[in-house]
């Protein structure tokens, strides 16, 4: 189900355009626009929907006896989780040193979670067969 509710917040996230951050790029307006408010708002479904899923994957693995999953699982949650609050301080402007890589953070998250999809997609396809 979490990852339903992934998948809903990745397209509305990719329906409504991102609002600029902090003055980036230079020179951009810092004015909240309903997109970007919508845009925020629907990606908030896949950076939390997503450490939830690991949460619930870990559990369910380790039910199971499937220990490298359920630690590959709580694992991903949780760097996922850490990764995103860096690339929050970064985009808020309050860590200069965090600053110069919210972006980067931003997309490790998302790589990291994604990863962990991939992964677990193909898992699954694995056992089906």
């Amino acid at each position: 189900m979490f990852v339903a509710i992934i998948g809903v917040g990745l397209v509305g996230a990719g329906v409504f355009a991102t609002d600029p951050v902090n003055g980036y790029p230079p020179g951009a307006s810092t004015a909240q626009t309903t997109t970007g408010s919508l845009h925020g708002l629907l990606s908030l479904l896949v950076f939390f929907g997503l450490p939830i899923a690991c949460g619930i994957a870990r559990y369910r693995f380790a039910k199971a006896r499937r220990t490298g999953w359920a630690i590959y699982s709580g694992l991903t949650g949780t760097a996922f989780l850490v990764c995103f609050v860096l690339a929050g301080v970064g985009f808020s402007g309050e860590n200069q040193a965090l600053v110069q890589i919210g972006g980067l953070m931003q997309r490790v998250t998302i790589f990291i979670g994604f990863a962990w999809l991939a992964a677990i997609a193909v898992e699954r396809l694995k056992r089906t067969r």
